[in-house]
């Protein structure tokens, strides 16, 4: 039986479960002006790639009640808490997907699948699958960015714990069609890519680096976690970057 825990984002309610889950958003990202973004349109479009209870998605709607927004979350436990979250607090023009972003449409499994402690969640087992042996396992859909990308979009919050290149080179072109976007890349000694790579393939379709700034989140971690932590030495970054042809 879950907890049913609640605070104000905004001038929205929110649904949640523990303090950890939420702390970092609402103490640290949200204060610093993480996914805050400018734009004339009264009604923008949103893409809320890895959504988790829906902290962002109430942030966004506070800065743009008439938001077109479509927010993802993969977890099953946690898509109930978004769910939750946009129909409590009857938010309009927002679809909750649950699945992950991949560069396949499909299934997947999703490492780190816990029911309480879901930071961390990933189908790349290089970020999500810790050696502890306490840690989840599950089947989740996967669906494609480019899918949702027909159309331009003014704001795309990445967060796909370690999937960012695949997800950001299945896009192709398409990635024109956005505006403005904020990822966070998540690395590690074996991941396969470096934030060098991900902001020269941003550079490459024609975005403007804002912001970049990275994180060593070891010691931020669930202590049962430390010692992967330690060998793959984690490190998350948070780059902003605008599309330089919308101008």
């Amino acid at each position: 039986m879950y907890r049913q825990l609640l605070k104000r984002v905004g001038s929205y309610l929110l649904t949640y479960r523990t303090e950890a889950e939420i702390v970092n958003v609402l103490t640290r990202d949200i204060p610093a002006g993480e996914c805050v973004f400018r734009t004339l349109n009264p009604a923008p479009v949103i893409i809320d790639a890895g959504a988790h209870i829906g902290v962002m998605t109430l942030h966004f709607k506070t800065q743009y009640p008439n938001a077109r927004i479509t927010s993802f979350e993969p977890n099953p436990h946690t898509f109930k808490y978004l769910e939750s979250n946009i129909e409590g607090n009857g938010l309009r023009h927002t679809t909750a997907v649950n699945a992950a972003l991949s560069d396949e449409a499909g299934e997947a499994i999703l490492f780190g699948a816990e029911h309480e402690e879901t930071r961390g969640n990933s189908i790349s087992a290089d970020w999500g699958k810790r050696p502890s042996g306490d840690t989840g396992e599950m089947k989740v859909k996967t669906v494609l960015l480019s899918s949702y990308l027909d159309e331009e979009v003014d704001f795309l919050k990445l967060d796909v714990e370690g999937v960012e290149m695949k997800v950001l080179k299945e896009c192709g072109d398409k990635i024109r069609n956005v505006k403005e976007l904020e990822l966070e890349v998540h690395e590690t000694q074996g991941c396969g890519f470096t934030v060098g790579d991900i902001r020269q393939h941003l550079i490459g379709h024609g975005f403007l680096i804002k912001h970049e700034k990275t994180r060593v989140i070891t010691m931020t971690l669930p202590e049962k976690w430390r010692d992967w932590a330690f060998r793959n030495q984690p490190t998350l970054t948070v780059i902003r970057a605008i599309n330089l042809r919308k101008l």
